[in-house]
């Protein structure tokens, strides 16, 4: 055999956690799977998540005192993001021939408009029944349902003891913050709150294997798809909860300004652009960590616009 002849040898017990060593005549080298390599664009991903979701809820709740439909927001959001996006595919060389080739594939994400507008009925319900403290907390469950999920239905995100424990802590730490206020739990709640917080897994979940489906698809074409469907299933979860919203199309943007809530819109579509970024290059378990590092942030924001007091509950949750 010739001296430079190289045999590969793949770990394949455990992929996302052990890296591919390839072994050489000359040094062994290590190569991480792409999945997991923190590269910088990553973590400036991970960065822009935090500060954009956590600007999206300072401005929020900035406006917490004006009386406004919050399905208008929503629906602005989506159609905000859904004319950035055809306006950033079309200048990066996109083309209608591409966006109908694509189409048979961009189908697919009619799947996310239905898990997310039956989560948005849910919701409704969810938070009828249920106090804010307990919602809160009771939902931090779905980052459980995302690891059961993804090592169910995502090949490269099989989770090993050390990850297991680094969930159950993120859930712990999210908790702690909402406990001691006026908790209500019966029955009746879970029965509306464990379907939302599967829901919501699930959505994260496919989100990310369809993203994925296709990495070298431009990320602006798959959003346009995605966008398309959850403005029309939006719009139908919103029949079904508030018709009343859709058939007095008038009242739907009553007392809305520019300066109250054009940064709301901003801010939440980028969040949205990050969290496609984000499942697309790393992953729903990594958005969950994310989360709570929003999470954190928003506390800390709270803190210095707002004289929120930072507790001993905010401390241990950190």
């Amino acid at each position: 055999r010739s001296e430079d002849v190289t045999d590969e040898l793949d770990l394949e017990a455990n992929e996302s956690d052990k890296p591919t060593i390839k072994k050489t005549l000359g040094p062994t080298t290590i190569t991480k799977p792409k999945d997991t390599q923190f590269t910088l664009k990553n973590a400036l991903i991970i960065i822009f998540f935090i500060l954009l979701w956590t600007a999206d809820s300072i401005m929020i709740h900035r406006v917490r005192n004006v009386q406004y439909e919050r399905a208008s927001v929503t629906i602005s959001i989506e159609i905000f993001k859904m004319v950035v996006s055809l306006i950033l595919y079309f200048y990066t060389g996109g083309s209608l021939e591409q966006m109908r080739k694509f189409f048979k594939s961009g189908m697919l994400f009619i799947g996310i408009g239905v898990v997310y507008c039956i989560y948005n009925i849910v919701r409704f319900y969810s938070l009828t029944y249920c106090d804010p403290g307990t919602y809160r907390i009771l939902l931090n469950l779905r980052i459980l349902f995302t690891g059961v999920l993804s090592s169910l239905f995502l090949p490269d995100a099989k989770l090993n003891s050390r990850k297991w424990l680094a969930l159950v802590l993120l859930v712990i730490g999210c908790s702690i913050i909402k406990w001691g206020e006026d908790l209500q739990f019966s029955f009746q709640i879970l029965v509306y709150i464990l379907p939302q917080c599967i829901l919501s897994a699930l959505g994260g979940v496919y989100s990310e294997k369809i993203l994925k489906r296709d990495q070298d698809v431009n990320i602006n074409l798959q959003n346009i798809y995605l966008y398309i469907f959850t403005i029309s299933f939006t719009l139908l979860s919103i029949l079904v909860t508030d018709p009343f919203v859709i058939i007095n199309m008038g009242d739907l943007f009553k007392n809305w300004t520019l300066v109250d809530f054009g940064p709301i819109v901003v801010m939440g579509a980028g969040g949205g652009f990050m969290t496609a970024l984000l499942l697309k290059n790393m992953g729903v378990i990594m958005k969950e960590f994310a989360n709570g590092g929003e999470m954190l942030c928003g506390v800390v924001a709270s803190w210095y616009l707002f004289d929120t007091d930072i507790g001993l509950t905010v401390v241990l949750s950190s």
